[in-house]
């Protein structure tokens, strides 16, 4: 997943973050945090993420994206 900063027109002030997060089931209440990707800033670099492969799966992924004034 590439990130991208926020910066342009419109972006003045503000930072991106990324979170990635799975789940079993798509309840909305049932997303937990992947450790270690939790409030990414946006630098326009790739982030890279593999699910763990030894354990159970997780099912489901999904990544939240927002801005947040600086």
């Amino acid at each position: 997943l590439d990130t991208i900063a926020a910066e342009g027109v419109g972006y003045g002030g503000v930072n991106r973050y990324y979170t990635i997060e799975e789940s079993l089931s798509l309840a909305p209440d049932s997303w937990q945090t992947v450790p270690g990707f939790d409030k990414i800033p946006g630098t326009n670099s790739p982030i890279h993420y593999r699910p763990d492969t030894n354990g159970p799966s997780a099912g489901f992924c999904r990544v939240r994206v927002w801005l947040e004034n600086r």
